[in-house]
């Protein structure tokens, strides 16, 4: 467990650093709270400016002995953009999760995530049938809402999703 100390030292860093190379920034983090962990992320501006935050709402039954739910749904205004976030399996599993968040102005849906595979290799193919499901969804959260969905995977050597942006179309 990180104190909520240092995240908000780390999250200051951030800030700072957004600021610097003046762009939006989207990060991820957890936060401690009294009656559990959260899993979030916060959007600074260009200006370094805190926006606010969006927690995940839905938690993953695999998830459920380390994090908690948080509430709401919001969007945010940054670079004359409006945009939501739907955490990891948010817009997997959940279409009225991206939904909502066009139905509140989105024109982009990040979805920051967590996707591995199981032995290592990365997918040869963008949407191959043996890739992962969560490629396929994503697709369809972009066609279904005619929306951008900007997806973010884990960096790694066992990365199992995409890292890209899907058009509308």
């Amino acid at each position: 467990d990180v104190p909520r100390e240092s995240l908000d030292a780390a999250l200051s860093e951030v800030a700072d650093a957004a600021r610097r190379a003046r762009v939006v920034t989207i990060v991820g983090a957890e936060r401690p709270t009294p009656a559990g962990r959260e899993i979030l992320s916060v959007v600074f501006g260009a200006d370094g400016t805190r926006l606010g935050e969006q927690t995940k709402t839905q938690i993953d039954p695999s998830e459920e002995p380390d994090y908690i739910a948080g509430t709401g749904r919001r969007v945010f205004t940054a670079a004359g953009v409006t945009f939501g976030i739907a955490i990891c399996h948010e817009a997997f599993r959940y279409p009225e999760i991206a939904r909502s968040l066009v139905l509140g102005g989105a024109q982009i849906v990040f979805v920051p995530h967590f996707v591995t595979t199981e032995d290592g290799p990365l997918p040869a193919r963008w949407c191959d049938a043996s890739n992962p499901y969560n490629e396929k969804a994503l697709l369809c959260r972009a066609l279904e809402n005619t929306v951008f969905v900007v997806a973010a995977n884990v960096a790694g050597p066992d990365q199992g999703s995409i890292t890209g942006i899907i058009a509308p179309d």
